[in-house]
């Protein structure tokens, strides 16, 4: 069942009461922002992302660079421009 947040927070003892029954979709402006979830099932989806291993940054970094090869990907750099520097004016430069 869907509630806006303005229903939710009124009827919140039927809201929990529900998501015994079927996870409840909390809306802002029609958006779902929220869910409230039986308790049996917040503990199951914590056991399962305990159980599932946590991938390094090295291999994180692996698979976007896969994805982006598959989808033929170039990421476009912008050439670097100077730009003024307050902290470096009068500073004398080494040399």
């Amino acid at each position: 069942m869907k509630w806006s947040t303005a229903e939710a927070r009124d009827n919140l003892s039927r809201v929990i009461h529900e998501a015994d029954k079927e996870p409840q979709v909390i809306t802002s402006r029609g958006r779902p922002i929220a869910v409230v979830i039986d308790v049996g099932e917040y503990e199951a989806f914590r056991r399962w992302r305990d159980s599932r291993p946590s991938a390094s940054l090295a291999e994180t970094l692996d698979e976007l660079a896969r994805v982006c090869r598959e989808e033929d990907y170039e990421l476009v750099v912008p050439s670097r421009r100077d730009r003024p520097n307050p902290m470096a004016e009068g500073v004398d430069e080494p040399g």
